[in-house]
């Protein structure tokens, strides 16, 4: 995600740059590519091995007892069990923090791409 917001400020300066300042605009499209190539090749590598890893446990290559102490999947069944007094207004705490952080974030990344979205072309000579 960070290498992605990255990708997206060096991109619009790349664009807003004007022609009198060409090595700028040069390096800032180069890291611009690259770090976009970058995320690519991440986000390749993520779903790969997610896809891997559900194809090995859906065929009980990962039967082991680590993999069979999930009490969300296999409840009563699991190898250990998870008593959660009074942690579940925690987790429910933690959760509802991280929604709200994460949407606090993605505002202000919104806010920021319409902010520079409405920047004059003649930028560079304030």
């Amino acid at each position: 995600m960070f290498l992605t917001i990255i990708s997206t400020i060096s991109a619009r300066i790349s664009e807003t740059r004007e022609e009198r300042s060409p090595e700028v605009k040069a390096f800032t499209k180069f890291i611009a590519i690259a770090l976009r190539r970058i995320c690519f090749l991440l986000a390749l590598a993520n779903g790969t091995g997610l896809i891997l890893l559900s194809c090995l446990q859906f065929t009980n290559v990962l039967d082991n007892c680590y993999c069979n102490a999930s009490v969300i999947g296999r409840g009563t069944g699991s190898y250990i069990i998870i008593f959660y007094n009074g942690s579940v207004t925690t987790m429910r705490n933690s959760r509802i923090g991280g929604t709200i952080l994460s949407g606090v974030t993605m505002g202000v990344y919104m806010i920021f791409l319409w902010l520079t979205s409405a920047l004059p072309a003649d930028v560079d000579d304030m």
